[in-house]
């Protein structure tokens, strides 16, 4: 597993034997490599890794950055979730959604995500086709899984 954005403890909902992080933040542990995702790719191989997740990340990853040149780099990170996993493994994502107030409550939460169809439009569009699963535990906030075909 490889959980973006992961903070000092990588989160591991698939079991897997291996779990790895990202974090814009250094840290002591080995499997947690430093990388800002809004303006660098995932330092893994293609078809590497068999579960990502983002646990309250994505949210935080703007969907334009305008210096020095224009770059859409929500559909750049869903590139290289797409990228970097296998054939048939699957990114968990979980985040607050509009309109509840999760959603702006934090002033870093700088990419709003709905439940609306353009969600699925997006998601499924940039993963190159793939299956998502929308599960919602909690009414303010959004879970969804694609998986990579």
């Amino acid at each position: 597993t490889l959980d973006l954005g992961c903070g000092d403890v990588p989160r591991n909902p698939f079991k897997a034997d291996l779990h790895y992080g990202i974090d814009i933040r250094d840290s002591s542990n080995p499997n947690i490599a430093r990388a800002d995702l809004a303006q660098e790719g995932i330092p893994h191989g293609d078809a590497s890794i068999n579960y990502i997740t983002a646990f309250d990340f994505i949210e935080h990853v703007p969907r334009v950055v305008y210096l020095p040149q224009i770059r859409y780099s929500f559909i750049e990170l869903m590139n290289e979730v797409y990228r970097v996993l296998t054939p048939g493994g699957l990114f968990l994502a979980q985040t607050p959604v509009y309109p509840f107030s999760a959603c702006f409550t934090d002033p870093t939460h700088i990419n709003p995500i709905t439940r609306e169809p353009s969600l699925n439009i997006l998601m499924t569009s940039v993963s190159g086709g793939g299956c998502m699963d929308l599960k919602e535990p909690l009414r303010w906030r959004v879970r969804f899984v694609i998986q990579h075909t």
